[in-house]
Order: structure tokens, then C-alpha cells, then sequence
């Protein structure tokens, strides 16, 4: 039989052509047809993680509406914008460097455990704090302080879980979680007089307690080295003190709006508000959960490109789906009314609120390089000029008289988040600054 040699004479047959050299432009367009559906077949995968915990907690709130009431939800709103930026930036602490790191290194993940006790305690503490200076009372201190405590354990300690794509296991631990949610909520309205938003305070606590205690099973804490907890702690504060001023101007502006406004519409702003932010925000969850370790591996090899385009095709998925959605819920409302409540001012109010919502899931998303490449200096610059923009919008629209005050603040809260898209996009990942992790502590 004759062999193939380097330059190989075409086969007499049509179907064994084994010996033809194979085109590389069609084998990279075929590899990159496949890598497009395989991105895309994984982000609906992390999208069906999030989207049943993350629809019954948008439902929470038409129904938290109608049993507390316009003006009772109001303050359960504001109460909770500001225990749950607690737990995001005390959790990212912890959250962050494990999505970055437990990948490749598995074995760090008992060390991560004990360092989340600490993030929780003392995250708990400012929890406690809040809710006795802004809300008066030693309960709304302790319905705040229990809300950050087992808030952040939970969802710092389910990141392995994410990690190691145990999917089940995320499923029944956000079905418990949820579930008992509804229940507690439920035996309160009918077994206390009168629901007060203290009480749906303790029944998301008592969610994620629960659900923590389940999650215990299997999980060992052990104490780590300063050394190992510092470098963690590091990484980890990037993204902590982005969330912690990128949460600022949300939370800021009801803090604003509840002198602005009646407290009956503060309470039918802040469910719009709060319905179409975690709205957008499971979009962008779904996304980054996928990407980020995506995007990781590569800059840690030094593929650049491979990271940018992991990048750009996130964000391209994100704007296609957040666009069409706002779209049709604007639609929507004109055709019908606004849900879960009408403001006053008609259409505008609710339609700057989606935009709002939809640019500031946008900028968390298009945040991520900058966070990939340390750019600290560069991120807090970047917020700050936001929250400038943010404020200065607010304190001018605000003292115009013929405009909303919904609209005032959805206007500052879409420029804050433009002036950081637009500057993050331009400066991309920066320079390096991998960070090098031990492998033990």
C-alpha cells in the first residue's frame, strides 16, 4: 500500500480522501461555530441555576406590595437596600477571590470556609448598626444584624458549589430557601396582627439560616494563615469596594426620594425600582457566572484576546436580552399599566426606571477587566466620577419643578452608570497584575 507522504497526490476514490490536507479557515470556523453554541448552551445553563430563585424573588415583591401595604413596603425597601449592600460587599469579599481561584486550586476551598465566618460576623455587625441608628429599635438591630450574618454565610459558602457545577445541590438549597421564605412569610401574615416589615426582615433571615444549616453537612472550617487571608481579602476588596459604591447611588436615591415623595408613592417607586434591578440583575448573573472563570483561565495564560472576546460576547448577549426585555415591557405597560404599581407622571417614570435598571446591570458587567486587572486605583476613580455625575443629576433635576422626582432619579442613577461603562470600555484590562495564590496556608 503506498503511504501518504508530506505532499499528499489525491485519492482516485471520492470517499477516502484521507490523505487531503485539511483547510484551516474551515476547521477554525467550524471551532468557533461550536465554541459560540457551547458558550451559549452554558450560560443558559447557569441561567436556569438562577432564573427559579431569582423569578420567586421578583414575585416576593407584587405580593410583599399588596400585604404590606404601599407605605409599609417603602420601608421594608429601603431597609433592605441597605442590609442586603451589606451582604454583597462583605460576601464579594469572600466571593470573588473563591470564583477566581477554586477552580484551579480545590483544595483552598476549607480555607475559604473560615475565612467567611469572620467576613459574616463583622458584616453582621453594620448590619446591626443600620438597623438601630436609620430605623430605631433594638428589633430592626436585630432583624439586621441576623439578615447580614446568615446572608453572607450562605451565599459565600454556595460559590464551591458553583464552582464545581453541583447543580442539584444549588437547586434543592434555593428551593429550601425560597420555600421556607414563602411559608414563614405567610404564617406571620396570618398569625401576627398586622405584617410589619420587621417581620419579613426575620423571615429572610430565618431563609438563610436554614439553608445554611443544610449546607453544613460536608463542609469543614478551617483557620488560615494572616499571610493566605490577607492576599485573599485583597483580591476580594477590589470588588467589595466597587459594589460598595456602585450600590451607593441606588440605595442613595431612595434615601432621597422618601423626602421627596409621599410615602405612599416611595413605596410604589421603590417596588418598580426593586423589581426590575434584581429583573436585570439575573441576567447579568447568569452571564458573569459562566464568563468570569472563562475569562480568568485565559488572562492567566496570557491570551488576551481570548479574554476580550470572552468579554465582548457576555455583553453582546447581556444588551441583546436586557434591550428585548425592556422593550417589551414598555410595550407592555402602555398597552396595559405599569406592574407591580402605577406612579405618578404616567408612562416616563416607569420607562426610566427599566432604562436605569437595564444601565446599571451593564456597567456591572462591563466592569469585570478592570477587576481581572487589579485596576484599583482605576475603579474607584472611575465610581467616584459616577457618583459625582449621580449627584450632581439628582441635586439639579431634583429642584426643577416639572420634573418627576421617579424620573430625577432614574435619570442620575442611567448617567452614573454610563460614565462608568464609557470609561471602563475604554481603558479595558489595563495592565497585568496577576496575583499569585499558595496552595496552602
Amino acid at each position: 500500500m503506498a503511504s501518504c507522504r508530506s505532499s499528499c497526490v489525491p485519492s482516485t476514490s471520492d470517499n477516502l480522501n484521507f490523505c487531503q490536507p485539511i483547510k484551516a479557515p474551515l476547521v477554525e470556523e467550524s471551532l468557533s461555530k461550536m465554541l459560540f453554541t457551547r458558550s451559549l448552551l452554558r450560560i443558559a445553563q447557569f441561567g436556569f441555576i438562577k432564573a427559579f430563585p431569582g423569578l420567586v424573588n421578583i414575585a416576593l415583591i407584587p405580593a410583599l406590595y399588596q400585604l404590606l401595604g404601599s407605605e409599609e413596603f417603602g420601608h421594608f425597601s429601603l431597609f433592605f437596600s441597605y442590609v442586603l449592600l451589606a451582604v454583597t460587599v462583605f460576601g464579594a469579599t469572600i466571593a470573588q477571590p473563591m470564583y477566581r481561584f477554586l477552580s484551579s486550586k480545590m483544595n483552598a476551598g476549607d480555607l475559604f470556609n473560615g475565612l467567611t465566618v469572620f467576613a459574616a460576623s463583622f458584616g453582621a455587625l453594620i448590619g446591626g448598626l443600620v438597623g438601630y441608628a436609620f430605623f430605631g429599635g433594638w428589633n430592626n438591630s436585630a432583624a439586621g444584624f441576623s439578615f447580614v450574618m446568615f446572608g453572607v454565610l450562605y451565599s459565600a459558602l454556595t460559590v464551591n458549589l458553583q464552582v464545581s457545577e453541583k447543580v442539584r445541590s444549588l437547586i434543592f438549597l434555593e428551593v429550601l430557601r425560597i420555600s421556607s421564605l414563602g411559608l414563614t412569610i405567610f404564617l406571620l401574615h396570618y398569625l401576627v396582627d398586622g405584617l410589619s416589615y420587621t417581620n419579613v426582615m426575620y423571615a429572610f433571615s430565618f431563609s438563610f439560616f436554614l439553608a445554611f444549616c443544610f449546607l453544613l453537612r460536608g463542609i469543614k472550617f478551617t483557620l488560615p494563615t494572616w499571610g493566605w487571608a490577607s492576599d485573599m481579602i485583597k483580591f476580594g476588596s477590589l470588588s467589595a469596594t466597587w459594589l460598595l459604591l456602585a450600590g451607593l447611588p441606588l440605595v442613595l436615591g431612595k434615601s432621597v426620594l422618601v423626602g421627596e415623595v409621599s410615602k405612599t408613592e416611595f413605596g410604589a417607586i421603590s417596588a418598580n425600582l426593586d423589581m426590575y434591578y434584581r429583573m436585570f440583575s439575573i441576567l447579568n448573573a447568569a452571564i458573569a457566572i459562566w464568563a468570569y472563570p472563562t475569562m480568568s483561565a485565559a488572562f492567566d495564560s496570557g491570551d488576551r484576546v481570548g479574554a476580550k472576546k470572552t468579554h465582548f460576547f457576555a455583553l453582546t448577549v447581556y444588551i441583546a436580552a436586557g434591550a428585548t426585555a425592556l422593550a417589551l415591557l414598555v410595550v407592555g405597560a402602555a398597552w396595559y399599566q405599569p406592574f407591580p404599581a402605577s406612579i405618578s407622571g404616567g408612562l416616563l417614570p416607569f420607562a426610566m426606571i427599566l432604562v436605569a435598571c437595564f444601565l446599571l446591570q451593564v456597567m456591572s458587567l462591563a466592569h469585570k477587566p478592570l477587576e481581572m486587572s487589579r485596576s484599583m486605583i482605576t475603579m474607584i476613580a472611575l465610581m467616584s466620577c459616577a457618583l459625582v455625575v449621580f449627584g450632581a443629576c439628582a441635586l439639579v433635576l431634583l429642584n426643577v419643578e416639572t420634573v418627576n422626582p421617579a424620573v430625577a432619579i432614574a435619570v442620575a442613577l442611567g448617567s452614573a452608570a454610563l460614565v462608568y461603562l464609557i470609561g471602563s470600555s475604554a481603558i479595558g484590562f489595563g495592565r497585568s497584575g496577576k496575583i499569585e495564590v499558595a496552595d496552602t496556608a
